[in-house]
């Protein structure tokens, strides 16, 4: 079987372009020493050019929710340190030279752009942020060259049972690092883009299994969409909800935005504060409107609310 883990049988054979040189691949790994190098300097070197560029990954989810979103692109070409920055330039240089020399330039950017699209969305949906970093094109790749080592026979010495369980092995370890607070890794951006690989492999490059799937596939673009548009299991979407909310003046919906994403985890000062402030105003608009009686439960409200607020401030400067 062409998808079995014996590499031996030679496959179907594939005109590729085996002598051109990669240029798009160095490109996407000198943008990213660039715009990381920018990042972490924009307040040390005063350039309007090098701060814009430090600016374009990394934006707040909130920039991404009121339409920047490029940032679900640019977002990875910034690193959060060294070490993250080479150790995914390696792997993109690896995996991303051997697959831009057997796909076309546009079949590659395109895939490109859509790894990078997907990963950043399942992590804004997951995280309630993009992230930052190539891991999750990089699992997207590396899925790619896997669901097609049957038709590419040179993609086999990459996509072998030992960098299938290094890949697997690290995305775990960066699971368990995140869940005790050792290290934050984009979990959902390496789970997402790696199932984004081998769903697009399997579909438009081995031919193969083209129902089945089709299924992750369509669940991937639908979550990516609803990362920008809804996503009210987020406490930071509902958080911003209930910020645009506050801004338009509807306090009451701020409120209830506020509380939703104190229940979806976020018990922090920020929400108690803004719903103190919230009711506050409501107490104004009431007095305004001769409703005595709806001011002085908005008041009561307010006083509750900032008392948590003023609890968690404490405990946060203890």
């Amino acid at each position: 079987m062409p998808d079995s883990w014996d590499f031996s049988q030679p496959g179907t054979k594939q005109k590729s372009n085996s002598n051109q040189t990669p240029m798009l691949t160095p490109f996407f790994c000198i943008l990213s020493v660039i715009v990381t190098l920018a990042y972490h300097t924009q307040d040390q070197v005063h350039s309007p050019l090098w701060a814009r560029l430090g600016h374009l990954g990394g934006l707040p989810p909130e920039n991404i929710w009121n339409g920047a979103y490029f940032s679900l692109i640019t977002s990875v070409f910034v690193h959060g340190g060294v070490f993250h920055l080479v150790f995914n330039m390696l792997w993109l240089w690896r995996i991303g030279c051997m697959l831009e020399v057997s796909l076309t330039p546009l079949q590659y950017v395109t895939f490109f752009v859509l790894s990078a699209i997907v990963g950043s969305g399942c992590e804004l949906a997951f995280d309630g942020t993009t992230g930052v970093g190539m891991s999750g094109v990089v699992y997207a790749m590396f899925g790619l060259l896997w669901a097609g080592r049957s038709k590419y026979p040179a993609w086999r010495s990459l996509a072998t049972k030992d960098n299938l369980t290094l890949f697997i092995i690290w995305g775990v370890v960066c699971l368990f690092a995140t869940l005790s607070h050792s290290m934050n890794v984009a979990n959902a951006a390496h789970g997402g883009g790696f199932l984004f690989g081998l769903s697009a492999g399997w579909l438009f490059v081995a031919n193969r299994r083209r129902i089945s799937w089709a299924i992750p596939m369509t669940a991937l673009i639908v979550l990516t969409i609803l990362s920008i548009t809804w996503i009210p299991w987020s406490p930071e979407w509902n958080f911003w909800k209930g910020s645009t909310a506050f801004d338009r003046k509807d306090y009451a919906q701020a409120i209830d935005y506020f509380h939703k994403s104190i229940r979806r985890g976020e018990d922090s000062y920020a929400n108690w504060f803004n719903i103190s402030a919230a009711w506050h105003n409501l107490a104004i608009q009431e007095r305004k409107n001769n409703h005595f009686d709806k001011a002085g439960m908005a008041e009561i409200q307010e006083d509750s609310a900032a008392l948590n607020a003023a609890k968690i401030k404490k405990v946060n400067v203890e």
